[in-house]
């Protein structure tokens, strides 16, 4: 069996183990006499040594005692609050969220973090009132997952980030860039990852010289844990970092006051979404939408107003707005048939 194979298997067992081990919790929560390890097997349906495993693991982390009876049968109990695990109650958002985070997670599907949420939900929908099954029914019926275009990322390659990332744990990436035929290896500490326009990006740290980059996930070939611990940097100056993009370009020593006027008639476009956490949007006795923003990412926002056409005006700042008329001038020009494309921007 390959090795991508044997770690699908691996997630699934440990998911089955998750919800088993759930139901058996609940069990135990919801007897006043307790229960023998084959009573729990008949009622979960499973063997009986697999029982007496899932409850030494349980009497680790949870308060379960047990009794002998004759013929030296164990009887399990739950010590504690001997009531019924509540069940939970879901509001209607609150299902919502739910389903619009599994449909979230769906381009990732197979990986140990689309496989974990899996378990979560279904443990949620496990002490879910029966009264609210119908609405969790009617919840998944609203979210659906259109990716089109959403690249295609080995789950292994996706898995060895997340464990990574979730461990503080340097890697050796093998990384090939655009345009180049051959790949290069890259040591580096992922701080996090982040996913853009169907895309998934790990934001990292040089060990060398303390730098921030982006590696995209799809120039990946592969990703080794070096088993080191990195150095540890608060989540503030990571925050700050990421806080002041407009997409994926950092520059913070080079952050710049942006103003564009939208067009009356795309202004309900822009005061009907969050483009940035940060953004100020004054809509204009004349329908206009005024956008203002302090940001480095030059690259998204000039892509962005030229994405408008004529319905958009880059304001501020002036060498932003001088570039994008360059910019616009080299289209009108590949367009209008006298010079052929040219990559003048690449991107990573």
């Amino acid at each position: 069996m390959g090795s991508s194979s044997a770690k699908t298997l691996a997630r699934r067992q440990d998911s089955t183990q998750l919800r088993r081990q759930w139901k058996l919790l609940r069990l135990l929560w919801g007897s006043r006499v307790g229960k023998t390890a084959l009573e729990l097997s008949r009622e979960l349906d499973t063997s009986k040594s697999t029982i007496e495993r899932d409850l030494a693991t349980l009497q680790q982390d949870f308060a379960i005692t047990t009794t002998s009876e004759k013929q030296n049968r164990q009887r399990y109990h739950y010590v504690g609050e001997n009531e019924p695990v509540p069940m939970a109650r879901f509001g209607p958002l609150e299902l919502l969220a739910l389903e619009a985070g599994r449909a979230a997670l769906g381009p990732l599907a197979g990986t140990l973090l689309a496989d974990s949420h899996k378990a979560a939900d279904a443990k949620a929908r496990l002490s879910t009132r029966s009264s609210d099954k119908p609405e969790c029914r009617r919840a998944a019926s609203i979210f659906r997952v259109i990716t089109p275009g959403v690249e295609r990322t080995s789950s292994d390659l996706v898995d060895d980030l997340v464990d990574a990332t979730a461990r503080g744990i340097r890697v050796i990436i093998d990384y090939r860039r655009s345009g180049c035929p051959t790949s290069r290896c890259i040591t580096t500490d992922i701080l996090r990852l982040v996913t853009f326009k169907g895309c998934l990006y790990a934001f990292c740290r040089s060990p060398n010289h303390g730098g921030f980059y982006w590696l995209a996930a799809r120039r990946m070939t592969s990703c080794t844990l070096l088993g080191k611990a990195i150095e540890p940097i608060s989540d503030s100056v990571i925050d700050g970092y990421l806080d002041g993009a407009f997409g994926l370009s950092l520059d913070p020593d080079n952050m710049r006051d942006v103003e564009i006027v939208f067009a009356a008639s795309v202004a309900d476009r822009i005061l009907a979404m969050q483009h940035h956490p940060d953004e100020r949007v004054e809509h204009l006795d004349d329908g206009r939408a005024v956008y203002r923003l302090r940001t480095s990412s030059k690259y998204e926002i000039l892509t962005w107003v030229l994405s408008f056409a004529g319905n958009a005006e880059l304001k501020a700042p002036a060498d932003w707005r001088q570039e994008l008329v360059e910019r616009a001038m080299r289209a009108a020009g590949v367009h209008g048939g006298s010079n052929g494309p040219s990559e003048s921007h690449p991107r990573t």
